[in-house]
């Protein structure tokens, strides 16, 4: 990991020095100013903290990871990439309104990777946040430093793997074959196909517009809370968007 050494640079010119990090450098920058930083002090006069990247250690991405299965426990299932990312418009629940799922995680409390911004000293104090007037006033909480680089958001980890994410592809590509036998077990006629079968967010049975009987499910139902039985034993409707013959050439 390259980085820009300032004490050098300041008097000999630009400096750029390597290091080969133990753990998982995360950070908004392309050449920081420092060598990567493990942890998070709960001292903000540490400069180490706020020059170089954060370097995330197993233990730290194993408690996101928890962490993050909580969260997709607790919101899922999600219709779309940006439903997972952003967060939702939801008056009856503000904590789904104030961060998104991956954000949510970084923040759990079990999750070490921003501890040290928790202690009183590194939040907004009553009379500061009185200063603030905030529409959603929770939106205050949480640690000034946020949005720094010594703070790990959920921009920093997206971006380690922005272009290579995606939603799960729920498309899926099926070959089948059989043939026919005469009386001697000897192969008559030979035959394959290929369908393209799509798994869709709507239930076997979805609910009707305007249904007063209470049968059927809407996507966003959770499984647990499936009130149809069908639903319950088949889940989620595939539907074949293509089909095709094919030749022995094409196997």
């Amino acid at each position: 990991m390259a980085y820009l050494d300032v004490q050098r640079s300041i008097t000999g010119g630009i400096q750029v020095s390597e290091e080969t990090p133990n753990g998982v450098p995360v950070g908004g920058g392309q050449l920081p100013n420092g060598e990567a930083y493990t942890g998070s002090t709960s001292d903000p006069s540490e400069q180490e903290q706020w020059t170089g990247l954060r370097e995330l250690t197993d233990e730290e991405i194993d408690e996101l990871a928890k962490a993050m299965v909580r969260q997709v426990k607790l919101r899922g299932p999600f219709l779309s990439l940006s439903e997972f990312i952003n967060r939702r418009l939801d008056r009856n629940s503000n904590d789904f309104s104030l961060k998104g799922a991956l954000q949510a995680a970084i923040d759990d409390q079990s999750c070490s990777i921003n501890e040290g911004f928790r202690s009183r000293d590194r939040q907004f104090s009553t009379k500061e946040r009185s200063y603030m007037s905030a529409v959603f006033p929770e939106a205050m909480d949480g640690p000034v430093a946020y949005g720094s680089s010594a703070y790990v958001d959920q921009a920093d980890i997206l971006r380690n793997f922005a272009e290579q994410l995606t939603p799960r592809g729920d498309t899926f590509v099926i070959r089948t074959y059989g043939d026919s036998l005469d009386a001697n077990g000897n192969v008559r006629a030979r035959a394959w196909c290929e369908a393209v079968v799509q798994r869709t967010p709507d239930y076997v049975e979805p609910m009707k517009p305007n249904s007063t009987s209470g049968s059927g499910d809407t996507p966003e139902t959770k499984q647990t809370n499936l009130t149809s039985a069908a639903n319950k034993t088949f889940g989620r409707e595939f539907k074949i968007i293509g089909f095709r013959w094919l030749n022995a050439s094409e196997i």
